[in-house]
């Protein structure tokens, strides 16, 4: 941090002007990691809403191919009993 202007720390004195230092440096450390937690906060928040998202997209999409697996299944075994009637009829 910039140290306290010359004129400032003439009025103040030695020990106030790095007293005032001092207190500005904790402050904008203490701000710094304030605005980090808020960040992280946030960030958290948010993939978990998307991850939901995402999970409720597998599941449907899940149903969907297994849904059209038996569709194909259930053709594969008429054709299947299709053929085998036709065979066993000759």
């Amino acid at each position: 941090m910039a140290p306290v202007p010359s004129i400032l720390a003439v009025r103040l004195g030695p020990d106030a002007s790095k007293g005032l230092n001092d207190l500005l440096d904790t402050e904008q450390r203490e701000s710094s990691e304030r605005v980090l937690t808020i960040s992280g906060e946030r960030f958290d928040r948010r993939l978990a809403e998307e991850l939901s998202g995402l999970r409720q997209e597998i599941a449907k999409d899940r149903f969907e191919l297994l849904k059209w697996m038996f569709v194909f299944w259930i053709g594969q075994l008429a054709a299947m009993s299709a053929i085998m009637s036709f065979l066993l009829r000759k």
